[in-house]
């Protein structure tokens, strides 16, 4: 009904817009009627104007002065009445001119007045056109929305089977038929990310909600940890998950697929990410305690004002990440590759840094990979807090770490800086802020979806 009450309004809007095209052209030949008629007026006055009257009769005084020496009564009466003719006509040409001139600005002024009415109404018409297509747009997404989002009543009949083959009393493993393990994982591949409605607006990422709902229940339902893990999720398609404000405690989730997920909110506890891909994904406000990211793919993320406390990062991959406002209060980043990434006003009290040693296969053949923690080609550090004054040092000179450069001042942490900036952190007020002199402001650009930077001193 809105869309049909716009299309009708826009109409209306039409038609007023062709009245007032109208209007205008008719001022505009009105205009040109007005100076064709004041072109033959001041050429008839000119006329007038320059009549023969005044230059006969002072002929006629010039030549009867010549003859006899003196000018008649009559004579000058005639003259004086052409003079007087002459002069009359003057004023009311000049009045007449007058009256012309103040008529051209008040057709100007009325012109311009219909012209701004005309391009108001061509803004609004223009506003309603285009918030016409943005509901349009957003019938199209609530439609695709409504039609993935079906699948919610194959995912309720799966998660029935699943109450049913777990509370037989013969299923004493608490695992699940091979063909309900098939039939989940192929669902989590049919329930496809897309662009939702939230708070009136289009989401910017497409999601899927249903992915993240099928996780949850697969985890709360009760099926062998191990199988669960082992046989169901390592075998899922868990990626653009919506995930956002869940709480999770002591699960295994390692080997999974959960690129480009939203974690908004999300607290973790004790939760195994090993090996798990995170790529692409979005956290804010997030917060892991006691975590295990090791040898986890975080690259290409965006993480906002989010805590990973007592984590373990061994080996993990942040490279080309954006991290700002975040704590890694007591974890180890050993081996960690932050290269490409932006870390601004990073918590690295406590943290470890340095080489450590993995080991990989490929195919049937086994090798071992060595690597330090690679700051080396990130796009952008600074604010780092740490627990030592001689941190740089330390870090450059002992463990060869590389990519620390730019970072040239070190100094006790502000005890108000630190207040109004990690109200919840763990910083300690003996910590210190290492930074750089080239200081930049990062903001998100919609329009090109990319992280901008500007020089600030």
């Amino acid at each position: 009904m809105e869309n049909d009450d716009l299309k009708e309004y826009i109409k209306e809007l039409e038609a007023d817009n062709k009245k007032l095209k109208i209007q205008i052209t008719n001022d505009k030949e009105f205009k040109k009627k007005i100076s064709k008629t004041g072109y033959w007026i001041f050429k008839k006055l000119g006329l007038i104007f320059i009549s023969s009257d005044l230059k006969e009769n002072t002929n006629a005084i010039i030549d009867e002065f010549n003859e006899k020496k003196k000018v008649s009564k009559d004579t000058v009466v005639n003259f004086s009445v052409s003079v007087f003719k002459r002069l009359t006509r003057m004023r009311l040409i000049t009045i007449m001119i007058a009256l012309l001139a103040l008529v051209s600005p008040i057709l100007l002024f009325q012109q311009n007045k219909l012209i701004r009415r005309q391009n108001e109404k061509i803004g609004e018409q223009t506003s309603l056109f285009e918030l016409q297509n943005k509901l349009v747009n957003q019938q199209s997404f609530l439609a695709e929305a409504a039609r993935r989002s079906s699948k919610t009543v194959e995912l309720g009949s799966i998660l029935k089977d699943v109450d049913v083959e777990l509370n037989n009393i013969a299923n004493i493993d608490s695992t699940l038929s091979p063909r309900l393990v098939s039939k989940i994982i192929n669902l989590s591949f049919l329930l496809k990310p897309y662009q939702y409605l939230e708070n009136g607006e289009i989401i910017e990422r497409p999601l899927s909600p249903e992915r993240g709902q099928l996780l949850m229940q697969l985890i709360g339902s009760g099926i062998n940890k191990s199988f669960l893990t082992n046989s169901i999720l390592q075998n899922c398609d868990f990626s653009y998950s919506d995930l956002k404000n869940i709480r999770l405690y002591n699960v295994d989730l390692r080997d999974m697929n959960m690129k480009n997920s939203n974690f908004a909110g999300v607290v973790f506890d004790a939760v195994t990410f090993e090996n798990s891909d995170f790529s692409g994904s979005y956290f804010n406000k997030s917060t892991f305690n006691g975590c295990d990211f090791s040898n986890g793919n975080l690259s290409n993320t965006i993480i906002l004002n989010s805590k990973f406390i007592f984590n373990t990062f061994i080996f993990a991959q942040l490279s080309n990440s954006k991290v700002f406002k975040t704590s890694f209060h007591l974890s180890d980043l050993r081996a960690v590759n932050f290269s490409e990434s932006i870390l601004n006003n990073i918590d690295f009290v406590e943290v470890k840094f340095g080489k450590d040693k993995i080991e990989k296969k490929y195919g049937k053949k086994k090798y071992t990979l060595e690597r330090n923690t690679i700051f080396k080609g990130a796009e952008y550090i600074d604010s780092l807090f740490v627990s030592k004054q001689n941190w740089l040092q330390y870090h450059q000179d002992n463990l060869g770490i590389e990519g620390l450069e730019n970072l040239n001042s070190i100094k006790p942490l502000d005890q108000k800086y630190y207040f109004t900036t990690y109200k919840d952190s763990n910083l300690k007020s003996d910590s210190y802020l290492i930074g750089t002199t080239n200081k930049v402001y990062w903001t998100y650009n919609k329009e090109s979806k990319k992280w901008e930077g500007k020089s600030i001193y």
